[in-house]
């Protein structure tokens, strides 16, 4: 387990001063960045290997949001691993070490030079830590899109402000437009996301929006010839 202490800043937050869930996101993988630079296979170990984490699947038990100025400590917890998957936990807690949200998370090992998942090798595994799995519901990674016609919302074009160091969308952007075509839901809530197909500059992504069942919205993020680059998806109120 891992963990860095911050406080949230005025440009991490909303129109209510509330740390935005995209910001929440960002919170999390500077955690888990943290912590493989600490454990010594960070971005030199994995560059020299032609090596990258890629995120696969979020999700995210929001109970509360923090305001501006609040103290937080930001955890991570890796718990297994499967060939070149990698599984992780991370969680927000406030001052008083109240758990504001929970979290789960799938990431695949890839090799970018040959543009195929790597096998995480016991050396890398034992660097990073086996813990126990924290108490929550995990939900399936799979996330369905509901049946009928979806609301188009406006295109998106990538471009380069919305890529990280290996040069393809950040897996909070794609978070990030899709709360936008939701209308920015807030706390509480149950987060989910599933990556299919990266982005990169000059593609466009079209948002289209769906009503699932008792509450939720799904967001499926469409290529222009049809494909699905993620499917990210809301239910409020669930904890």
């Amino acid at each position: 387990m891992y963990s860095f202490s911050s406080r949230i800043r005025f440009s991490e937050t909303d129109q209510r001063r509330k740390l935005t869930i995209t910001a929440l996101l960002n919170y999390f993988q500077d955690c888990s960045c943290f912590q493989i630079e600490h454990a010594g296979v960070g971005f030199s170990y994995l560059e020299k290997q032609h090596l990258a984490w890629v995120v696969n699947y979020w999700q995210l038990d929001i109970g509360e949001l923090p305001d501006f100025g609040d103290e937080v400590q930001i955890i991570t917890n890796p718990y297994r691993y499967k060939n070149f998957m990698g599984f992780r936990n991370f969680a927000m807690d406030d001052a008083a070490g109240r758990r504001l949200v929970i979290a789960n998370s799938v990431w695949s090992l890839m090799n970018l030079k040959k543009l195929l998942p790597a096998l995480i090798t016991p050396e890398h595994a034992d660097r990073l830590g086996r813990e126990t799995p924290f108490d929550m519901e995990y939900t399936d990674r799979k996330i369905a899109v509901p049946a009928g016609e979806g609301q188009p919302c406006p295109q998106v074009l990538v471009d380069e402000s919305m890529l990280d160091s290996n040069r393809h969308v950040n897996n909070a952007q794609y978070v990030r437009i899709a709360l936008a075509a939701m209308g920015e839901p807030g706390a509480p809530g149950r987060l989910r996301a599933e990556y299919r197909k990266q982005a990169f500059p000059g593609d466009v992504m079209i948002p289209v929006l769906y009503a699932g069942d008792e509450g939720e919205q799904v967001v499926e993020l469409t290529a222009e010839d049809g494909t699905t680059y993620a499917v990210v998806s809301y239910r409020a109120g669930t904890r």
